[in-house]
């Protein structure tokens, strides 16, 4: 015969040890539980991720998706490709800043936008590289002399600038691409170009006789013909180290305006 008063403390341990292991098994499971993180890349480049994680897009955008252990702290680096830039973060993340760290409890979606080459002071068009402009034109900075003063002031009788003050040239080729035939600043919304330094102030190109053949921004071009020349800036002499061609136009495949920056060093 079973003997009742020994059986119950045993089947109150058996209960014990079975609820401990289960509240052993659940607590590991939601340690170990997964989660979705989303990383929506707009241009090309990518994210590093604190747990050794990198995704990355080569095309216009896309979308990449890791699993995370649900409750963790990750920290998300933006890292864009040759001459992008990045921008911002949106979603998840917020903000300016290059690096965002979020807590992943549940499927979470973030954004990284990344700019093309070009777009701002940081990623220019390097120095001898062509652009191929949204409105039909292709252009390059061939070459630059910061200081052009001495070869502009012996070229047909040009006056010195004033003191703290010099002349900066450049040689510069375009060519047309689009239909028909246009000329680089005659058209309405045609380029307009500018050299800025770190004093932020843009100079416009000076009306100085230039070493030939100058850059005839008027000149009717039509599709295929390149033209190239001269151009010259008087800039204030304390920007000389610190300064980027910019080219504002109208993109016609946007329909908006643009800016982009071209590299002098």
């Amino acid at each position: 015969m079973i003997d009742p008063v020994r059986v119950r403390p045993t089947f109150v341990v058996l209960v014990s040890i079975l609820l401990g292991l289960l509240l052993v098994a659940g607590a590991t499971a939601a340690r170990q539980r997964q989660v979705r993180l989303t990383i929506s890349i707009t241009g090309h480049g990518g994210v590093r991720l604190s747990n050794g994680r990198q995704v990355g897009c080569g095309v216009a955008s896309c979308k990449r998706t890791v699993l995370v252990r649900a409750g963790s702290r990750i920290t998300l680096k933006a890292m864009p490709a040759r001459l992008w830039a990045f921008s911002s973060w949106t979603g998840a993340c917020r903000g300016t800043k290059p690096t965002c760290t979020l807590r992943v409890r549940r499927s979470t979606i973030v954004t990284e936008k990344l700019l093309p080459p070009g777009s701002t002071s940081a990623n220019p068009i390097p120095l001898g590289d062509s652009l191929a402009f949204g409105d039909g034109w292709v252009f390059r900075v061939v070459s630059v002399s910061i200081d052009a003063t001495a070869q502009l002031v012996a070229t047909g009788g040009n006056t010195p600038p004033p003191p703290g003050a010099q002349y900066t040239m450049l040689n510069v080729t375009a060519t047309y691409t689009g239909g028909g035939y246009s000329s680089f600043s005659g058209d309405a919304g045609g380029h307009r170009l500018s050299v800025i330094g770190s004093h932020n102030f843009a100079y416009g190109p000076c009306y100085q006789q230039l070493p030939p053949p100058p850059f005839d921004f008027y000149k009717d071009v039509y599709s295929g013909q390149t033209i190239g020349g001269n151009v010259c800036f008087r800039i204030a002499t304390n920007d000389a180290d610190s300064l980027a061609l910019n080219s504002e136009f109208y993109d016609e495949r946007t329909h908006s305006e643009r800016t982009v920056w071209f590299a002098l060093r």
